[in-house]
């Protein structure tokens, strides 16, 4: 029998394609949750290439300093302090696609920073 569609991708990479979930834009701004892992990784450099604006949120500074060197525009580190308030510091005008790796406060301080007509996309079990 013939296969349907096939994809020479890997599975990180067939869930992390923003443009599938979430419609990202060029120009919006993306947020992804453990962005340093394969998956979060994969989402801020494909929504990169879109044309997005990424804001990476990890658990260190040191895992931010490597996200901006794959290009990703901005990195906030969850763990230290009000992380609404740090995404409202990097974005002011609210997070257009959200792509939530993680669930809990994390979520929470993303469904609290987004902007109008907002997307979320949701990865994990």
């Amino acid at each position: 029998m013939p296969r349907a569609a096939s994809c020479s991708c890997s599975r990180h990479e067939r869930t992390a394609r923003p443009g599938r979930y979430g419609a990202a834009k060029p120009g919006e701004t993306f947020v992804v949750s453990a962005a340093s892992r394969v998956t979060g990784a994969l989402a801020g450099q494909i929504a990169k290439q879109h044309g997005c604006r990424v804001v990476g949120i990890t658990g260190s500074p040191e895992k931010g300093a490597w996200l901006r060197e794959l290009g990703v525009d901005a990195a906030v580190d969850r763990t230290t302090g009000d992380l609404g308030e740090a995404l409202r510091e990097v974005r002011p005008d609210g997070i257009d696609v959200y792509f939530d790796n993680v669930g809990g406060a994390v979520l929470d301080a993303a469904l609290g920073n987004m902007a109008l007509f907002g997307r979320v996309a949701v990865c994990g079990c």
